[in-house]
């Protein structure tokens, strides 16, 4: 069971952590990325799914002296900042274009992540 310790390192969850911010800010911030449309309302969904995984391992990442309210806080904080300044730097970048039901997505993702994490019990469970 040793990749369950390493998966519950909140130091490992900080590099996957801030990887996801990597890969988030490279997908959102780059003029040309294609996505085939599968699907109405397709691009909302990717936002939700995309931070709901960063709140996830946001809250992950912090001490295990932290408590649980304070992760959620401060993981919803920042991963609201980052979304409005990600909206706000898309509007510099050719071919792309800020969106206020982007920014919702986002939002809604980031607390609908910090709800997973304060009421699912083995996804606390961080040494």
């Amino acid at each position: 069971m040793k990749i369950l310790r390493i998966c519950n390192d909140y130091r490992i969850n900080r590099f996957i952590t801030f990887l996801l911010f990597g890969i988030i800010s490279y997908l959102s911030l780059s003029p040309n990325v294609y996505t085939p449309i599968i699907v109405k309302w397709q691009d909302k969904l990717e936002h939700i799914i995309a931070f709901v995984t960063l709140a996830l391992f946001t809250c992950r990442s912090f001490s295990p002296t932290t408590s649980i309210d304070a992760k959620v806080t401060l993981a919803i904080l920042i991963i609201v900042l980052y979304g409005s300044l990600n909206e706000i730097l898309q509007s510099f970048v050719p071919n792309r274009d800020p969106s206020l039901l982007d920014l919702i997505a986002d939002i809604f993702g980031a607390f609908l992540g910090g709800m997973l994490f304060r009421s699912v019990p083995f996804l606390r469970d961080i040494k």
